[in-house]
């Protein structure tokens, strides 16, 4: 049985083996033909073993590169410089957007700020382009362009990317400046040999993928932009449109040249892009009411009277307009200044759907979060109908509520999370409904030339809820409609959280930092224990977390140890900064001060210090 076993394994050695590239006696890159000694064939072939021997890892960079390389293929064409230099970004940052060294080089290209800056790109507190695939690219390419110049001979310049330019002078060899061949021997630099091994254990890899599941995605309208708003306006998930631009640090895309944003898509799909004049469409624009009320430009087209003003108006800062009697879905999208194919894709409609007059549709792409934190779902109310009412994308409330995506029936009474995840350890809460009979509504027919004052969906009348009250009431921040709550105030589910605080009322001329001052936390505590976006007001009363030394998660009980303002939290397998922050109620930029720490890495059996409350 062993012996049989020995063999099946030595066979999946030798298979694996035989996949693995031999480097040649000699390759050609850019316009050289480099040959190499048995010693270079010998270290080079080490090093590309080395990339085969973990084949998940491979094929992951693989994955990586078949996503990034048409970017930087397209850079380095525009910039006339090899294609060959490509894998460079592999061998230097595995293509980790993030990726920083111990010598405090960052980025794809691994850029030092100098540098970067030497080159074009912009680094500061608001931007970091080195981070951005694209302005990276180009920048190493003018850079090793450079170089090249003055060397004339691209394996030196390559190497001066590792050195600079002043480091290099030692290794070049006059009798290879200018030259079109050159002999690699076991005396290389390690830097050129790696190089040369990522270029052969990749290059019959990348590419030969005919059906590839995504691509990257150019959009450069994105001036006074944030992300957030890239992303609604664009239909990619916030998460995917953040992590492949960390390179904006700021909260708006600045104007002063022309940047890139990188977009994550499906290979068959289309990013729906905003108009680059976009403004134009509109002549006239005012606010009543707290609404944005927008008139398009009279003009005369098949099917709508001279004259005639379409109702338009906005939700969740989306434009929509108002279906009347007669109206067609290709009116209204002309009206709404888009196509068809636009309106139907952002209402989630099919061509063979009709028009329902008084109903609103969206003339833009819903967003991945609501204004309002909660809505209370109501008797026959559908995941489409809160959609609708919010200008949130159905699959956005199923992710910020952890419904799996065939999930489609909602309970009466369920508390839907609209603009913000709902926490792994927050329980689902149902608050209890009494259906009552609910009498129709009587619709008055909307005149042509009525200009709306609220769009929002029509209530209809709600029967009693009975519901448990939380144990203090902020009275000042609490709405009348159980739907809607303020940025400022949330009802919180966590029976342990409700039990360790106290209130403090804030009075005229208290600040956020004067009041955390007091209770010996931070401003970042009160905000995320508070769920607070916005400023105080006099009278609102303030949550201030108690820390107790003993707690309870689930049916483990966490004891505390240690003397003085801090107890000691020993890390287990499993745990992360951002949960053990939720167990003591605290976040995780806090921890990350009480331990000098910089970032959000723990290790099995660390020791964390927590502060308690006397």
């Amino acid at each position: 049985m062993r012996k049989g076993l020995f063999v099946w394994l030595l066979f999946i050695h030798q298979l694996v083996l035989g996949q693995i590239p031999e480097v040649p006696e000699k390759i050609y890159f850019v316009d050289m033909e480099l040959r190499f000694t048995d010693k270079a064939r010998k270290t080079i072939q080490a090093e590309v073993d080395a990339l085969y021997r973990n084949p998940k890892y491979l094929d992951l960079k693989v994955e990586k590169a078949d996503l990034y390389f048409p970017l930087v293929e397209k850079v380095f064409r525009e910039e006339d410089f090899p294609d060959e230099f490509k894998y460079l970004a592999i061998q230097e940052s595995s293509l980790v957007p993030d990726a920083v060294s111990s010598s405090k080089a960052v980025g794809y290209w691994q850029f030092k700020k100098e540098s970067a800056i030497e080159v074009g790109l912009r680094v500061d507190h608001d931007i970091d382009e080195r981070m951005n695939i694209v302005s990276a690219s180009r920048g190493a390419a003018k850079y090793l362009k450079r170089n090249n110049a003055t060397l004339n001979n691209w394996i030196y310049a390559l190497l001066s990317y590792n050195l600079g330019l002043g480091g290099v002078q030692p290794h070049v060899e006059k009798k290879y400046v200018g030259s079109k061949k050159m002999e690699i021997d076991g005396g290389m630099h390690w830097y050129v040999i790696k190089f040369l091994a990522h270029k052969i254990a990749y290059q019959d890899k990348v590419g030969k993928n005919p059906k590839p599941n995504f691509k990257l995605v150019e959009y450069t309208n994105c001036h006074h932009k944030s992300l957030e708003e890239i992303a609604d306006e664009t239909r990619v998930a916030k998460e995917d449109v953040l992590s492949y631009n960390k390179w904006v640090l700021s909260r708006k895309i600045p104007n002063d040249k022309t940047y890139v944003v990188v977009l994550l898509s499906k290979a068959d799909q289309q990013i729906v892009m905003a108009s680059q004049n976009e403004s134009e469409k509109v002549v006239n624009s005012e606010r009543k009411g707290g609404w944005h009320l927008f008139r398009r430009k009279q003009e005369i087209v098949p099917d709508i009277p001279v004259g005639e003003i379409p109702i338009l108006s906005e939700i969740n800062g989306l434009k929509v307009i108002k279906a009347k009697e007669g109206d067609s879905f290709a009116k209204l999208a002309y009206q709404g200044g888009i196509t068809t194919t636009q309106l139907l894709a952002y209402n989630d409609l099919n061509t063979f759907d009709k028009v329902k007059p008084g109903k609103i549709y969206y003339l833009e792409p819903k967003r991945s979060r609501a204004i309002v934190m909660f809505h209370t779902v109501k008797p026959g109310e559908t995941l489409q109908d809160v959609s609708d009412q919010y200008g949130i994308r159905v699959n956005d409330i199923k992710r910020k509520n952890r419904m799996k995506l065939s999930e489609k029936a909602l309970k009466p009474g369920r508390v839907l999370w609209l603009k913000k995840r709902r926490p792994k350890d927050t329980p689902i809460e149902i608050k209890p409904v009494i259906i009552d009979k609910i009498p129709e509504t009587v619709k008055t027919p909307v005149e042509n030339n009525e200009v709306i004052k609220d769009l929002k969906t029509e209530e209809k009348p709600e029967a009693k809820v009975v519901e448990a009250k939380p144990e203090v009431k902020n009275k000042a921040a609490e709405p009348k409609d159980e739907s809607i709550f303020m940025d400022s105030y949330i009802r919180t589910t966590d029976p342990d959280i409700e039990k360790n605080y106290q209130i403090h009322i804030v009075e005229t001329g208290q600040t956020l930092y004067g009041i955390s001052k007091m209770y010996s936390t931070t401003v970042d505590s009160l905000k995320y224990f508070n769920y607070l976006e916005g400023g105080l007001k006099p009278g609102y009363q303030l949550k201030i977390r108690e820390i107790n030394t003993t707690r309870k998660t689930g049916s483990t009980e966490i004891k505390g140890s240690g003397s003085g303002n801090f107890f000691i939290h020993k890390v287990e397998k499993g745990e992360t900064l951002y949960s053990i922050s939720r167990k003591y109620s605290v976040s995780v930029k806090e921890i990350q001060e009480w331990n000098s720490k910089n970032d959000n890495a723990v290790s099995i059996g660390e020791e964390l210090k927590i502060l308690k409350v006397k």
